[in-house]
C-alpha cells in the first residue's frame, strides 16, 4: 500500500474530520482537471512567498519556504494555490546557483504528484508545467553535471523510517480512514513518512531530469556512458536497501 499524504510531501493534508478517501480523490481530480484543460500549457504562477528573505533558512541556506510551513501546505488543498506556494520569484532564480536550484527542485512539495499519479513521468510532466523552478533548472547549461553529482553523492538509507507494518490492509474503508487519521495526526509518523518520500524524490526527480533530451545533449558520448554507469551503480545500491521497490526510472525509460 502506498502511503503519501502526510505533512509537506503528501497529497492529502488530513484533518480530524476529513475522509482520507474523499480528500485523495478530490486532490487527484483537481490536478487532473488542471492538466486535462491545459494539455501542453505552461502555468505561470504568482509566487506566494515574494519576500526574498523568506527563501533562506536560519543558517543562510536557500530553501523552499513552504517546506518549512507544513500547516500552510496542509491547509491549501486547491491545486492552483499549491502551485503558487512553490513558485520561485525571479529575483531568487537569478541569485540561485544551479546546485541550489537543483536541491529546491528535488525537495519541492509539488513532487507529491509522482505518488498521486503513481507514475514518475506523468507526475513530473505535471510538475514541469506548474513549477517554474524545474523549467529554469533545465535551461541551465550545467544542469546535467550538477544533478548527476547530487544523484551520485546521495546515500540511500538502508531502512525505511516508517514502520509500514502498522498499516492493516485488511480493514474496511471506514476503518482504514480512521487508521490513517491516527497515523497522520502523529507528528513523528508524519516526519518518518516524509523522510521516506524524500528518498524517492531524490532518486526519481534526478533520474527524470537525466533522461530529458536537452540534458542528455549536454553530455558527450563518453559522458553519457558514465551517466548510465552511475545510474546502474545507484540501482545496485538501491536493491540492497528496503527502498528497492522504488525502482529506477532512468533504466526503465531508456
Amino acid at each position: 500500500m502506498l502511503v503519501s499524504g502526510c505533512a509537506r510531501h503528501g497529497s492529502t493534508g488530513v484533518a480530524a474530520t476529513d475522509s482520507i478517501t474523499d480528500i485523495a480523490s478530490s486532490a487527484q481530480v483537481d490536478a487532473e482537471t488542471e492538466t486535462e484543460t491545459e494539455t501542453e500549457a505552461i502555468r505561470e504562477c504568482q509566487p506566494y512567498y515574494s519576500n526574498p528573505d523568506d527563501w533562506y533558512d536560519a543558517d543562510g541556506n536557500m530553501v523552499m519556504p513552504i517546506s518549512l510551513d507544513e500547516e500552510k501546505w496542509q491547509s491549501s488543498p486547491i491545486f492552483e494555490d499549491r502551485c503558487n506556494l512553490c513558485t520561485i520569484p525571479q529575483t531568487i532564480i537569478d541569485k540561485a546557483s544551479t546546485e541550489e536550484l537543483a536541491k529546491m527542485v528535488i525537495e519541492c512539495n509539488m513532487n507529491y504528484l509522482i505518488d498521486l499519479y503513481g507514475d514518475v513521468d506523468e507526475g513530473m510532466n505535471t510538475v514541469y508545467k506548474n513549477f517554474n523552478g524545474i523549467r529554469e533548472l533545465l535551461k541551465r547549461n550545467d544542469c546535467g553535471t550538477v544533478v548527476l553529482k547530487l544523484y551520485s553523492e546521495y546515500t540511500i538509507p538502508q531502512k525505511k523510517h516508517f514502520d509500514y507494518s502498522l498499516i492493516d490492509e485488511s480493514l474496511s474503508i471506514e476503518e482504514s480512514n480512521k487508521q490513517f487519521q491516527e497515523i497522520f495526526s502523529n507528528e513523528e509518523y508524519c516526519r518518518q513518512i516524509n523522510e521516506d518520500a524524500l528518498v524517492g524524490y531524490n532518486l526519481h526527480v534526478s533520474e527524470w531530469i537525466l533522461t530529458r533530451p536537452e540534458v542528455m545533449e549536454q553530455f558527450s558520448e563518453a559522458e553519457r556512458e558514465s551517466v548510465e554507469d552511475t545510474v546502474k551503480r545507484k540501482y545496485d545500491e538501491l536493491n540492497k536497501t528496503e527502498f528497492k521497490d522504488e525502482g529506477n526510472f532512468f533504466m526503465e525509460a531508456r
